[in-house]
């Protein structure tokens, strides 16, 4: 080959790098797995959907979460079992790509003090699963 064909197919995938990266800074959003220690206070369902409500013992700015279940088992384990035997959730956190960049929210984030502040992030938030003592 000849220099004119590599530098074409070099600048061809430094294109290609350059637009990948574009499309993941706009499309792409943020997500964590959290796992955390709490009580669970109540659970409800609605419209095919549960809620969890997490007490947040180490946050001063409120009480409680009411967080989504939409696993299937999940549900039913939460509607048909005891809640106050539960003593942590594993949970993820979805903020679409908008949002998190709106609010500067990135991988030195503090998922903690977004959950304790306020509820502003909580519908982003799903259970995964629950720990029992």
């Amino acid at each position: 080959m000849n220099r004119k064909v590599l530098a074409a197919i070099f600048s061809a995938a430094v294109l290609a790098i350059i637009i990948l990266t574009v499309i993941l800074y706009y499309l792409g959003g943020y997500s964590s797995f959290v796992c955390m220690g709490c009580t669970a206070e109540s659970y409800e369902q609605k419209d095919g959907t549960g809620y969890l409500t997490i007490g947040l013992e180490d946050s001063t700015a409120r009480d409680s979460a009411v967080i989504r279940v939409t696993q299937e088992a999940l549900q039913r384990e939460l509607s048909e079992g005891e809640l106050t035997d539960i003593i942590g959730v594993n949970m993820i956190l979805e903020v679409p790509a908008h949002v998190a960049r709106k609010h500067n929210i990135g991988s030195n984030t503090n998922v903690f003090a977004l959950i304790y502040a306020s509820d502003a992030y909580d519908k982003y938030l799903t259970v995964t699963a629950v720990f029992r003592n």
